[in-house]
């Protein structure tokens, strides 16, 4: 035997059995059938199995992603998204609104209840004696003044009228005393004339017993 050439290349799968045609024909019947094509197509399969697995499932697969987030995208996460917010808005105005609302309202009503309210009221009572020192009572003085003047004013001519009536009654006192007095004199004058007429008359009639 010969040593072999390290340059010279190893024949192939083809060269060999075609070397194998020429020079042994009777030996190759029923050889590729039996051995031969069960190893290529095992090498096939291992071949395009390598190649799918190392070039075409990434790429399918990469396409396939690419295709299920174009998908995902564009049909589902707006229809998932719109469904979520109408079961967060759902959730959120049947459950979570009205119990926060509440607890808002507690706590502003302590709130108001502990902290405005008596602030409030103290610096309403200080604005309304403010108010009241600087604007009602100086106005509640000046129309006090002006209607006990105005009273006054009243009383002093209903004292007027009461005097000049008093004055009236004087005088018609005075003259009624007056005419009274003459009224007095003129009884008098009767009661004398009365009594001289009785005198008069007892010395014109006689006694009975005589």
């Amino acid at each position: 035997m010969t040593p072999q050439d390290p340059n010279e290349k190893p024949l192939t799968v083809s060269q060999l059995t075609r070397v194998l045609q020429d020079v042994v024909p009777g030996l190759l019947e029923g050889f590729y059938e039996k051995v031969l094509e069960p190893r290529i197509t095992r090498l096939i399969d291992e071949r395009q199995m390598e190649f799918y697995t190392s070039y075409v499932e990434p790429r399918f697969q990469k396409m396939i992603d690419e295709r299920q987030m174009e998908f995902y995208t564009s049909y589902v996460e707006p229809r998932f998204q719109k469904m979520i917010d109408e079961r967060q808005m759902e959730f959120y105005t049947s459950y979570v609104e009205p119990r926060f609302q509440k607890m808002i309202d507690d706590k502003q009503t302590e709130f108001l209840d502990s902290q405005v309210e008596p602030r409030f009221q103290k610096m309403l009572r200080v604005q309304l004696a403010s108010f009241y020192d600087d604007y009602i009572e100086p106005r509640i003085d000046d129309k006090i003044s002006i209607a006990l003047q105005e009273f006054r004013s009243e009383m002093n001519m209903r004292f007027d009228d009461l005097y000049k009536k008093f004055e009236d009654l004087q005088q018609e006192y005075i003259f009624s005393n007056h005419h009274l007095r003459r009224l007095d004199l003129r009884l008098e004058g009767v009661e004398k004339r009365l009594s001289l007429v009785e005198n008069h008359l007892r010395r014109l009639k006689p006694p009975l017993n005589s």
